[in-house]
């Protein structure tokens, strides 16, 4: 049987390290490697299955083979995603074929996140992590604004859609029901973890509903600074004095650009098992109450699973954050794919807490007019024993 998820390395790079990185993010996950991912390269590509997604790296160099060349071009003609990987943009077109000058090339570099930033495009293409790429900063105003803007700064010229209160919320908008939205949202929470940060009734229960949520928290602790126990579950970075450097205005107030690289790559790395871990929750609760319930649950390779009751197969997506029209429209493709597994309907499982009024109404009027419909996990019982 052929691997439901097929990733071609190919040209002169860091072949190695990124096929390491990526089943490691894939362990995490949960996916069992041996039967539902296959490496492939320029040897046994053609091996490869039309059926399943495929994605290719391609490492761009002046020492390319001309069997990886020649492999390239034909996945290029089969419509097979290539991701071109270079060290240096400006030397694009000469460090890869033609067929790959008019896709868009990643440059590989410790300030754009390194390796880890390559893995976790291959699992966006491979819908095993979403599109989108969403950073909550949470930290106190008068103790750390300045590092809180030099990291929205960084992360959003490196791909990040950033939520920062003081630049993300518009004019008019309701404030914290705004906050509290684009929290249920995001795939990461970097803390600022300054000595009073717990001392303000709004980051403490930033901390808390972000645990509660089981988003990603890296917590950068300020030099000299004890974390408090409350933060226990979150992945910890030590700030040194060195880290620090004088900002504009005179003050040591801003990270080294080395220091706000390593996050950067933290951050990366941290996204993968997040939303890895958000995934496993939604499905556990769902399993558990199926299994409570006598209802036989099976999770798919393909990320969704099947519910069989009373004869009947229905299929159940889950998705980490907030449910989109986009999101929608993929899990409806899914559903034309899948239908010749005799399964009748198709729904989308989401977390609801937190979403603003105004989403919800949203999303029940995408269930009106679209095949697919939305369950909240809240709900997931009632939904079980009325199938």
């Amino acid at each position: 049987m052929a691997a439901a998820y097929q990733i071609v390395l190919l040209g002169d790079g860091k072949k190695e390290e990124l096929r390491y990185d990526i089943v490691e993010k894939i362990r995490d996950i949960g996916l069992d490697l041996d039967d539902h991912v296959a490496f492939l390269d320029a040897s046994n590509v053609k091996s490869r299955s039309r059926k399943y997604p495929t994605v290719c790296v391609f490492f761009g160099s002046d020492n390319l083979s001309d069997e990886d060349i020649e492999t390239v071009n034909c996945l290029v003609k089969d419509e097979v995603i290539v991701i071109p990987v270079v060290m240096d943009l400006t030397l694009y077109s000469q460090l890869t074929p033609p067929s790959l000058h008019p896709i868009n090339g990643s440059l590989l570099s410790e300030r754009n996140g390194g390796i880890s930033a390559v893995s976790n495009a291959v699992l966006e293409t491979l819908n095993l992590l979403r599109r989108t790429r969403k950073l909550f900063i949470s930290y106190r105003r008068q103790e750390s604004s300045a590092v809180a803007i030099q990291l929205y700064e960084y992360l959003h010229r490196n791909g990040f859609d950033v939520f920062i209160d003081t630049i993300s919320i518009r004019p008019g908008e309701p404030f914290q029901e705004v906050l509290w939205h684009r929290l249920s949202d995001t795939d990461v929470v970097v803390l600022l973890d300054t000595p009073g940060f717990l001392e303000s009734r709004w980051t403490r229960d930033e901390l808390a509903n972000t645990s509660a949520m089981s988003i990603g928290i890296l917590q950068l602790i300020w030099p000299g600074h004890t974390p408090d126990p409350k933060s226990s579950l979150c992945e910890k970075y030590y700030l040194e004095d060195s880290d620090f450097a004088v900002s504009n205005n005179g003050e040591k107030n801003i990270l080294t650009d080395s220091c706000i690289q390593v996050i950067g790559k933290n951050v990366e790395n941290l996204r993968a098992r997040s939303l890895a871990s958000r995934y496993t929750k939604l499905v556990g609760t769902v399993g558990k109450i199926a299994e409570d319930l006598g209802i036989e649950l099976t999770v798919q390779p393909e990320r969704y699973a099947i519910i069989k009751k009373n004869g009947k197969y229905v299929a159940v997506i889950p998705t980490v954050g907030i449910p989109e029209a986009l999101r929608y429209q993929e899990i409806a493709e899914l559903f034309e794919a899948i239908r010749d597994k005799s399964i009748s309907d198709a729904y989308l499982l989401y977390d609801h807490v937190m979403l603003r009024d105004k989403w919800r109404k949203h999303l029940d009027w995408l269930d009106n007019h679209l095949p697919v419909k939305s369950v909240k996990v809240f709900n997931a019982e009632l939904w079980l024993n009325t199938l």
